[in-house]
């Protein structure tokens, strides 16, 4: 498999497929190394287009479109409200509902009394969505999660994530996070 580059060819899907048809479908006795990490993700992808289709099957909603931001490493002590690198533009090609999930994994690097705060902005604009995230110790690792479904007209809109802390400090670090976005028909 190595020297593979099936991402810039054209075709690519017809690639995938038959690897997955071929290495994976068959459930070899043991699966290793590239062949398994493959595997893994082709069954993960299908699983996701699955759950979109029948998402779209159920509610019937259509999905206009889908963007997503994975990072990490982002530090703060900021009093006020800054903006994180979890940031996406996505664009709606009718009037559409945006389904905003984001995902954290973060820490307080002073943790008594001290909360972090996250802020949904759409468009440069606060939306009132809030959570914060208290550590009973010092660096404990503490996830946080901020969802919201929010009406937006035909355009292109910016949804990006803020924080701040209430105590100057302490430090809020960022590990691993998501900001993920699908645009629904109304």
């Amino acid at each position: 498999m190595a020297g593979t580059a099936w991402a810039v060819s054209s075709d690519y899907l017809s690639a995938a497929e038959k690897y997955f048809a071929n290495n994976c479908i068959k459930k070899p006795t043991k699966i290793t190394g590239s062949q398994a990490v493959l595997c893994f993700t082709f069954e993960k992808l299908k699983e996701h287009d699955t759950k979109i289709a029948n998402l779209e099957n159920t509610s019937g909603k259509r999905i206009l479109n889908y963007a997503q931001y994975r990072g990490t490493n982002f530090t703060t002590n900021s009093l006020t409200d800054v903006p994180t690198d979890a940031k996406v533009d996505i664009s709606c090609p009718e009037k559409c509902i945006l389904s905003i999930n984001y995902y954290v994994d973060t820490r307080l690097s002073f943790a008594s009394g001290t909360h972090g705060i996250y802020t949904l902005y759409l468009d440069g604009i606060n939306q009132s969505y809030v959570n914060q995230v208290s550590a009973g110790l010092e660096d404990q690792a503490t996830p946080l999660t901020l969802n919201a479904l929010i009406p937006a007209n035909a355009g292109t809109h910016t949804i990006q994530i803020y924080t701040r802390v209430t105590n100057a400090v302490s430090n809020i670090n960022e590990h691993t996070k998501t900001l993920s976005v699908i645009a629904f028909s109304e």
